[in-house]
């Protein structure tokens, strides 16, 4: 049995009392008769013998109808356990525990999967930069994680990568890698140009270096450096030739040569070959190296032509971005953030009181017992003493 309204329970406390106070008036207290025969301090001392008589079955009644009357209110039930219906399926747990991305030498997403459920396939999406990369992939078996590998055709400032299945083609979860670039420290070793100075000046305070930045350094050949850091080394102030033939130019496809007018650039310039080591011709024009770079025992650039009007157009901005860059071995790195969460345990069914109720019958009985004790009260007899003659 359990009870609706537990609150009704309060009237126990009145009733409680209320017996405790009937059944404390059954004490009565008895005189025993004695001899005198000690002395009168003793007989003094002696106290009353007491006794506890049985209540009536009138106030008995009374009492138990009460209580009745109070477990009445309170709705009381007795539970029937009924047999449950079939327990409906859980739905399938597919998550994406880790997201990781790089941009070198192709852009490619590598996905975690984790398999909490017992489907053997899903869909996998990948979207980077509006292009959208899509496949069926195994997936593994209950509670165990593996890794995908996705070749995406763009890059782009954020990759966002779901999992997917079912018949309804539901989504799982979510996750998506937004890119977070890492700039250089840039140092200028030595006396530098003045404009080469201000590139850095403006470049450092437009992308600020911060944790995980690379050193790299700007130097002349005419300084004496140590080449222990990434370092774009300028031809000597006062050296060089000119007579630069544009037909004869030619400019290597890669990260230093992008987005530059090297025709323009080079109009007019000054021009000296590397000095001797292990160079890779990035510019060259009429058999000679303009440009170069090597990356052992570190990377290194060279800036092999000065021109009085290349500071002055808006190639020279993005000529020295594109050496700070590669210097740095700047990549865009990305942060994953979870978009949705895995599809959770469904919440267990709350517990329904189910119950013949049985405060009609509780309270039928109570007004049974009252009835009773009505009934069954009387006034208390009185003895009567008859004389005996002799």
């Amino acid at each position: 049995m359990f009870l609706v309204s537990p609150i009704w329970l309060v009237l126990l406390a009145p009733w409680a009392g209320l017996v405790i106070w009937l059944l404390r008036g059954r004490f009565e207290t008895r005189g025993v008769p004695f001899l005198e025969l000690w002395g009168r301090e003793i007989a003094q001392t002696r106290r009353p013998d007491r006794s506890w008589k049985i209540p009536p079955p009138a106030v008995a009644a009374l009492l138990a109808g009460m209580l009745l009357a109070i477990v009445a209110a309170t709705g009381p039930m007795i539970e029937i356990r009924r047999i449950a219906g079939a327990i409906p399926p859980l739905p399938p747990d597919v998550r994406i525990e880790f997201l990781a991305v790089r941009n070198v030498p192709t852009t490619q997403a590598m996905i975690r999967l984790c398999n909490q459920s017992d489907l053997t396939t899903a869909k996998l999406t990948v979207r980077a930069g509006g292009a959208v990369v899509s496949a069926k992939v195994d997936l593994p078996g209950r509670g165990q994680m593996r890794n995908y590998f996705v070749d995406l055709p763009v890059s782009g400032s954020t990759i966002e990568a779901e999992v997917s299945g079912g018949a309804d083609n539901k989504i799982f979860h979510q996750l998506q890698a937004t890119g977070r670039t890492i700039w250089p420290m840039v140092a200028a070793r030595g006396a530098l140009p003045p404009e080469v100075n201000r590139m850095i000046e403006v470049y450092s305070r437009r992308r600020p270096p911060g944790a995980g930045s690379k050193h790299i350094a700007v130097a002349t050949a005419s300084e004496n450096f140590v080449a222990d850091e990434p370092t774009a080394i300028l031809m000597s102030p006062r050296s060089g030739t000119g007579g630069l033939s544009a037909k004869k130019l030619i400019v290597g496809d890669g990260p230093l040569t992008r987005s530059i007018n090297w025709a323009g650039a080079l109009a007019g310039a000054q021009v000296e070959s590397p000095p001797s080591g292990d160079w890779q011709a990035v510019v060259s024009a009429a058999g000679r190296i303009i440009v170069a770079s090597r990356e052992k025992p570190f990377k290194q650039v060279w800036v092999g032509f000065r021109s009085d009007n290349f500071p002055h157009r808006a190639d020279f901005v993005v000529f020295w971005s594109n050496v700070f860059m590669w210097l740095g071995d700047v990549e865009g790195s990305y942060e994953a953030s979870a978009q949705s969460e895995p599809a959770a345990m469904p919440p267990s069914a709350p517990a329904t009181r189910n119950g013949l109720p049985m405060a009609g019958q509780v309270f039928l009985s109570a007004l049974a017992l009252m009835v009773v004790s009505a009934l069954a009260w009387k006034a208390p007899k009185v003895g009567h003493y008859k004389e005996f003659k002799s």
